[in-house]
């Protein structure tokens, strides 16, 4: 008489218990919360915590915001001086007059 391994004996069970597994594992997975605010784990009391707030309230929060420009070539030369006429409109928003930006330098590929 020939004699298998447990494994080859009781694949199917095997498989049906690490599908089930998987299955409850993916239920807690959709419930979780990430709090990528890093200042909510601090407490109220430390003075760093209560200076933050007062620089926030005298001149913002720094957000940061991320414009994205999507382009089949992005060095193609009009697409450059169209993303360098967009920066230079922001940089002429009197409503961003607070915020702190990087102008996008373009060099000419003949000088370069």
């Amino acid at each position: 008489m020939k004699r298998t391994t447990p494994i080859i004996r009781f694949r199917w069970w095997i498989i049906v218990t690490t599908l089930l597994l998987v299955a409850a594992s993916i239920i807690p997975l959709l419930n979780i919360h990430i709090n990528p605010d890093l200042e909510s784990y601090l407490p109220d009391s430390m003075i760093s915590r209560q200076n933050q707030k007062k620089i926030n309230e005298a001149f913002g929060n720094e957000e940061m915001l991320l414009i994205v420009f999507e382009a089949p070539d992005v060095l193609e030369q009009e697409t450059l001086l169209r993303v360098q006429q967009i920066s230079d409109f922001l940089l002429r928003c009197h409503s961003l007059r607070f915020f702190h930006y990087s102008r996008l330098k373009i060099f000419n590929p003949v000088t370069v």
